[in-house]
């Protein structure tokens, strides 16, 4: 035979644990007064944002919270006479929000600093290609990052033609040099560039003066 699991009836304790028959089922129901809320008579002590405190029920707490549209915050509940703030949730919310941005933002540009963008070309690259891989250090520059120039000189272009390439950024507007040009290998002549953000504050001074 194939016993059957399930079904069958419930004893009288199983019924009341379950909130059937003769057991109460209080789940999710309020007790009332939260415990930790002192009574309305209970002395506490406001302190104020002045840097002033004053003594008052907590009845009078709540009525000061209600006319200045502030919220009720405890601060040491331990204390004798416990101590409260008033908290204008709006405003602490917008600053919170504030210091989130400004510490992304600092993240993001230390990001930046740290971050090398490299561009390449060859001493005899075309004019307008030229001007193009200069507009894009200038861009990678305004963006907050470091760039590193690569000009390759093959053996069939002018001696000179990979430093006068590399001397188009080096006099890049809001650009500073990081240490003089140097050579990798036999025909790679580079330079590193950095953002000069003291040049730019100086422009954009000048600008709004």
């Amino acid at each position: 035979r194939i016993k059957r699991v399930g079904g069958g009836k419930r004893n009288k304790s199983q019924q009341q644990k379950s909130g059937g028959a003769g057991g109460d089922n209080n789940m999710g129901r309020s007790s009332g007064k939260h415990s930790s809320e002192p009574d309305g008579s209970t002395e506490i002590r406001l302190a104020r944002a002045d840097g002033t405190n004053s003594l008052m029920t907590f009845d009078e707490l709540n009525q000061e919270a209600q006319r200045t549209n502030l919220v009720v915050t405890c601060v040491a509940a331990h204390t004798t006479p416990p101590v409260y703030r008033l908290v204008d949730v709006a405003k602490q919310n917008a600053d919170a929000y504030r210091r989130e941005r400004e510490r992304k933002a600092g993240m993001l540009e230390q990001r930046r600093t740290q971050t090398t963008k490299e561009v390449k070309l060859r001493a005899g690259t075309a004019e307008n290609d030229a001007n193009r891989a200069r507009n894009q250090a200038a861009s990678f520059l305004e963006q907050g990052y470091r760039v590193k120039v690569t000009v390759t000189q093959r053996r069939i272009d002018p001696p000179d033609s990979a430093k006068k390439m590399l001397e188009r950024f080096t006099t890049l507007e809001h650009a500073k040099l990081m240490g003089e040009p140097r050579m990798e290998g036999a025909s790679k002549h580079v330079c590193v560039l950095a953002p000069d953000k003291e040049a730019k504050q100086k422009k954009d001074a000048a600008t709004t003066t």
